[in-house]
């Protein structure tokens, strides 16, 4: 009798679920905004490991992306980079090309956008002007073109006959002896200790030449332990 009723009861349930049309509810979850990154490409080369080119999102005051994509040579199709970041928080202030850590930490901005520019549905288009992405093209332009040649370059004579400008700086640079130190060279291949750049960028090198470069660099607005390692690893990969 027992198994009668129980066989009963399955029966009654099984009609009662067939007696209607079920609805189902699926639930999508969307937030943030978005952004997409486009760039014509002439030259594409990997960061050193450790370090992403990435398209980040920043709160105010904020060190570290709150959200990040990470950029990656299959991003490039027929000369051409495009990346899209979505799922940016309300809270950000600005959309950066930058160089992350891999705790996403920002080493050195590229190029920045104001979030606060664009109505909260827009997608935040940027059409970046940059065609080289190289450990050295992040230097050049997040370092050298944001802080340096304003004094080594765009005026008619650059400081110490040290143009820093694109296309000048590397070969102004790389074993070249320094005209103020003639003892040392502006960057020795391989070695960053020996290197005039390491020394008058590292705490304690305010005072090497007449210009205080280490507040140059706090200018930047990042990590300056970073972005000197981040640079310290180029002078290395410049080793025979």
């Amino acid at each position: 009798m027992r198994h009668l009723l129980y066989i009963i009861s399955l029966l009654a349930l099984v009609c009662s679920c067939d007696s209607g049309d079920v609805e189902e509810v699926y639930q999508i979850q969307t937030s943030g905004r978005t952004a997409s990154l486009t760039a014509s490409v002439s030259q594409w080369e990997p960061l050193p490991a450790g370090y992403n080119l990435s398209l980040a999102a920043y709160p105010v005051s904020g060190q570290y992306a709150s959200s990040q994509r990470v950029l990656s040579a299959s991003d490039v199709k027929d000369g051409r980079l495009r990346v899209v970041l979505s799922g940016i928080a309300d809270t950000t202030n600005t959309v950066e090309l930058s160089v992350t850590n891999v705790l996403r930490k920002r080493v050195l901005t590229l190029l920045s956008v104001d979030v606060s520019a664009y109505e909260p549905k827009d997608t935040i288009r940027i059409e970046c002007p940059l065609t080289r992405f190289s450990h050295y093209a992040s230097i050049q332009k997040g370092v050298f073109d944001a802080a340096c040649i304003r004094c080594h370059g765009e005026g008619a004579q650059a400081a110490r006959d040290l143009y820093l400008t694109e296309n000048q700086s590397e070969a102004m640079l790389v074993d070249v002896i320094s005209k103020s130190h003639p003892d040392i060279k502006r960057v020795a291949s391989g070695n960053p200790e020996e290197s005039l750049l390491h020394q008058i960028l590292a705490e304690g090198g305010e005072n090497i030449l007449h210009v205080n470069h280490v507040e140059i660099l706090h200018r930047l607005g990042v990590d300056t332990d970073l972005l000197r390692t981040f640079i310290d690893h180029w002078i290395k990969s410049l080793a025979p």
